[in-house]
């Protein structure tokens, strides 16, 4: 995948994180989106394994709009 892609794939990444933060939903609701869509992002960057376990996820750089 070309960095280009992967750039855009972290910002909209960033503006999904945002709007699933300004839901009403519960706070592990929250959680369990943004850690997996954090999770899909590591995989695309070659970062994740899946099926790993206890590694910490470092929060993803936002860009703003």
């Amino acid at each position: 995948m070309n960095e280009n892609t992967l750039t855009e794939v972290r910002y909209q990444l960033g503006r999904y994180i945002r709007e699933v933060e300004e839901t009403d939903l519960s706070i592990s609701t929250k959680q369990t989106y943004t850690y997996h869509a954090r999770s899909f992002v590591r995989w695309m960057e070659g970062e994740f394994t899946p099926g790993s376990h206890g590694r910490r996820m470092p929060t993803p750089r936002r860009r703003e709009a």
